[in-house]
């Protein structure tokens, strides 16, 4: 009997180890997706268009001017930090405007929600933050801001958010842009008027006869610099309730449509590739990745694609530390198949196939 028992113990834990050995096994071999996209996300951030800064006091609203026109206005008292603490020390305010198919690409940033296709109207990048922490809207509070109007095609109002692998996904709102009546010009500056007279301070300042300026006189006219508004006509204001991405985007609408499948060559050996699909005659992109890893098996590549569509599939993957891209111009036909067919590429050469033109 006592035999019996002690062979029992032995298969109790000889089972045991063996379904502890089969679950570190399986936990070894899941796939990790984020650390095969790291190097080509890091090396894609190179191309990225530079955010715009903006200092803000916390003292008084401001109204802040973008390159292309995005007018915001700050109100330091609709603000609070993450953990709810006010706001004190001065705000600095990053943005970016993103608005066509070079810039979207660069800054990777496609025009899907959903798995449906989008055409944008511009997609923009707002964040603030305070003394190094991330702010966030009073509950029941909004930040005004003047999208520049691109087109004249109805446009609602999206936010953005990345998934684990940094896809951006646009949730659409209830929220449409509207065209003001007319083109307000009124508080407009003359940009290189502002620029002249600037200048001839400066000047002023550094003559012989001048009084140097003091750096409070200075940041107040690099302010006003800033400040200056371009011509360029503006939707009306929209209330924002959250910062990050916004998009103004419309739903593609075509009934023609199909799926675009790629293959690549044995000789290029690829295990983790990433993939755009940039259509040059509408301003939208498409992002897809590839794994060999992936126990699924299967690569739908693109889905629901308008067929006649002009469109260039952008492909690159990162081996041994070097680059490898590809690049392909088609017009859309109904169950297409693209083959990839990779070479070595320099940083140049990698840029050059943002240029659509």
């Amino acid at each position: 009997m006592k035999t019996q028992i002690q062979l029992l113990i032995l298969l109790i834990l000889v089972l045991t180890s063996c379904n502890n050995g089969a679950a570190t096994n399986t936990e070894a071999s899941t796939p990790d997706f984020n650390s095969e996209l790291r190097p080509m996300t890091d090396y894609l951030r190179k191309f990225e268009d530079p955010p715009q800064i903006f200092e803000v006091s916390p003292a008084k609203p401001q109204k802040l001017i973008g390159n292309q026109g995005t007018t915001i206005y700050v109100v330091p008292d609709d603000l609070v930090t993450e953990d709810g603490e006010a706001v004190k020390a001065s705000i600095s305010m990053e943005l970016k405007e993103l608005t066509n198919q070079n810039q979207l690409l660069k800054n990777s940033a496609p025009t899907v929600s959903n798995g449906k296709m989008l055409i944008s109207g511009g997609a923009y990048f707002l964040n603030l933050k305070s003394g190094g922490k991330q702010l966030k809207l009073k509950e029941g509070r909004s930040m005004a801001v003047e999208f520049p109007r691109l087109t004249n095609m109805s446009m609602s109002l999206f936010y953005g958010n990345r998934d684990s692998l940094g896809t951006l996904n646009w949730a659409p709102t209830q929220q449409e842009f509207t065209s003001k009546p007319t083109k307000q010009k009124a508080d407009k500056i003359d940009r290189d008027k502002a620029v002249s007279d600037i200048d001839a301070i400066m000047e002023y300042a550094d003559s012989d006869d001048g009084q140097p300026l003091n750096k409070e006189q200075l940041e107040a006219m690099e302010l006003e610099v800033r400040n200056v508004s371009i011509e360029r006509e503006l939707y009306q204001r929209v209330e924002l309730k959250q910062f990050g991405w916004i998009n103004c985007d419309r739903f593609l609408e075509v009934s023609n449509k199909t799926n675009l499948k790629y293959s690549f060559r044995d000789v290029d050996s690829v295990r983790s590739v990433t993939i755009y699909l940039v259509f040059k005659d509408i301003n939208s992109l498409m992002q897809n990745f590839y794994f060999t890893m992936n126990p699924s098996g299967t690569y739908p590549g693109f889905e629901n694609i308008p067929v006649g569509a002009d469109v260039r599939l952008i492909a690159f993957m990162v081996k041994n530390e070097r680059i490898f891209a590809s690049k392909t111009d088609s017009k859309i036909k109904p169950g297409q198949t693209i083959q990839i067919q990779f070479t070595e590429s320099t940083d140049e050469q990698f840029s050059d196939m943002f240029n659509l033109n």
